[in-house]
């Protein structure tokens, strides 16, 4: 179920993707400004009224009038932001400025969030301004507020816009950055078994939240106009933050396989496929549908809040569940006055305390997340060195003889065409004794690697004690075994050659399993022994008895 609801929230993710792409490469606004050429006042000396208007989307529009003044030597900018209003701005009943969607947008009626910018010259002075903002949702069509109107050097305006939007930004790229972080993480960490990979989830959900707070910022749409993905996607991020939030915080609890936790995903899951229906086919624009995300977004916290308090009944507390209960109450009170304000002021203001709550619980919970996460891969690297020291020769690096037997001994362990090759170091005891244990050592070493060099491709070697060495050979002929021990033999005459003191000897030995006279595979690897015995005894006496220098 986990896997049909992350696959089906993806596809959902995917569309979304696609829809916004489209949406700024497609949507554009219809825009009349006169020429602009270039001081900063908050303007409060006008009238505003309401007026029906049975052409009007929603019914009504509503009217700001006053006289321009104070335009001296240059061009002055008005500027005021709407959202989802058409705008007409008049200068003694002449249009200087409109804004409004064309009628061949396929993303509906609205035109989002618009920073409008009306430039105003000297010769302006004494006219009668009137700007006309027409809502395009009935939601709206209560409101009398007139926007802030700014009146003055554009740079200076947008410097107060951008300084009013620093919280909201700073949040949502700590939010960005975190979720980044989460997924690097997890990334850079996938091959490891140990890995949290709900750790993706936290930081999907990180992301989306930070683009949310990003787009829906007033700066960004500032120095972006006309861009309706800016104010789409600000509504399209908050619908996907559900499913990756539900996904992380379910893992963390004893009761992740109930039933229960999937309600709310599924219920996420068909909002979206609503949501995205009613935009396509022209019904109800994202924003109209707002409300439903914010039902949803009430409606999961509810179901977190009731899973983590019966997981306090069932288990008791933890130092985890402590955590989870606090943030998720932090998120769920956050939320609740957050909605209260937007709600009660027509969605015209919205504090940040949810923002706060979530971001705590991306922080806390996935700062410990990760920090479990890098204790579990410090005891898996732990353990996988301490197999590794069992099953592995130190000095050389080569399997040792626990290694072998385990291999051979296993019942899967199918002896047919399977070649033994031993090897035996020559004089060992005599190098340690004449030269040093450093230098015995040294002369083990460059054996092993010789030995690994020939026959490390076809098959794996095994150091099996102080100066035995053996090989298994797979699917291999004894001609092409043959032919590598000539190689090695090659090799050690080379070492010679270049070896000031260790004189290396590697004498040799193979025989193929032949089930005909093997019980297992050590009759084949005694009767490898045999011609390696016979091999180092003939060694030994062409060189008399062994020679270092």
């Amino acid at each position: 179920m986990k896997k049909a609801v992350q696959a089906t929230y993806f596809v959902f993710l995917a569309v979304f993707a696609v829809l916004m792409g489209y949406a700024a490469l497609t949507f554009s606004l219809s825009r009349e400004s006169r020429d602009t050429r270039g001081g900063y006042e908050l303007l409060k000396e006008y009238t505003s009224e309401t007026v029906e208007d049975a052409q009007a989307p929603a019914g009504v529009r509503q009217i700001c009038q006053w006289t321009v003044s104070d335009v001296q030597d240059a061009c002055r900018m008005l500027i005021f932001y709407t959202k989802h209003q058409n705008v007409q701005v008049y200068l003694d009943g002449a249009c200087v400025y409109r804004v409004e969607p064309d009628p061949g947008n396929w993303f509906g009626k609205s035109p989002g969030g618009v920073w409008n910018q009306v430039p105003l010259t000297e010769a302006d002075n004494g006219k009668t301004i009137r700007v006309e903002l027409t809502p395009v949702y009935r939601s709206l069509a209560d409101t009398d507020t007139a926007p802030d109107f700014y009146f003055g050097d554009k740079y200076d305006i947008a410097v107060a816009i951008f300084c009013r939007s620093i919280p909201s930004s700073v949040f949502g790229i700590i939010a960005l950055l975190m979720g980044a972080a989460f997924i690097g993480f997890v990334l850079y960490n996938y091959k490891n078994t140990e890995i949290d990979r709900t750790l993706v989830m936290l930081g999907l959900f990180s992301i989306l939240l930070g683009l949310w707070k990003v787009t829906d910022a007033e700066a960004l749409r500032f120095f972006f106009p006309g861009q309706i993905q800016m104010s789409m996607m600000s509504s399209v991020t908050l619908l996907l933050v559900s499913v990756p939030f539900l996904l992380f915080i379910k893992e963390g609890l004893h009761n992740r396989d109930s039933i229960l936790w999937y309600i709310p995903c599924f219920t996420s899951l068909a909002e979206m496929l609503a949501v995205l229906v009613l935009q396509l086919t022209g019904r109800m624009d994202f924003r109209e549908t707002l409300f439903l995300t914010h039902l949803q977004l009430i409606f999961l916290l509810v179901v977190c809040v009731f899973m983590v308090v019966r997981e306090v009944r069932a288990v008791g507390w933890s130092a985890r569940l402590k955590r989870s209960v606090l943030c998720v109450g932090i998120c769920f009170a956050g939320t609740l006055v957050d909605l209260a304000i937007y709600y009660a002021t027509d969605g015209r203001s919205m504090v940040l305390l949810a923002l706060c709550g979530f971001l705590v619980y991306i922080i806390v919970q996935g700062m410990s997340s990760m920090r479990e996460a890098k204790q579990l891969m410090a005891i898996g690297m732990r353990a996988k060195s301490f197999e590794r020291m069992a099953y592995h020769d130190q000095l050389t690096g080569l399997y040792n003889r626990t290694a072998y037997a385990a291999y051979t001994g296993d019942e899967a362990f199918e002896p047919e065409r399977c070649i033994v090759v031993v090897f035996d170091l020559n004089d060992l005891k005599k190098c340690n004794d004449t030269l040093g244990h450093e230098k015995g050592d040294f002369y083990i070493r460059e054996s092993a690697r010789i030995i690994q060099n020939i026959f490390g491709e076809s098959g794996e070697c095994y150091r099996m004690g102080g100066d035995e060495f053996c090989v298994l050979l797979r699917n291999s002929s004894l001609d092409t075994c043959k032919h590598m021990v000539e190689r090695l033999r090659a090799q050690v005459d080379r070492f010679n050659a270049s070896s000031k003191d260790v004189f290396m000897q590697i004498a040799c030995g193979y025989e193929m399993y032949d089930r005909r006279i093997d019980y297992d595979i050590g009759d084949t690897a005694r009767r490898a022994d045999k011609m390696m015995y016979h091999e180092k005894f003939t060694m030994k006496q062409k060189n008399g008895g062994g020679e270092i220098r």
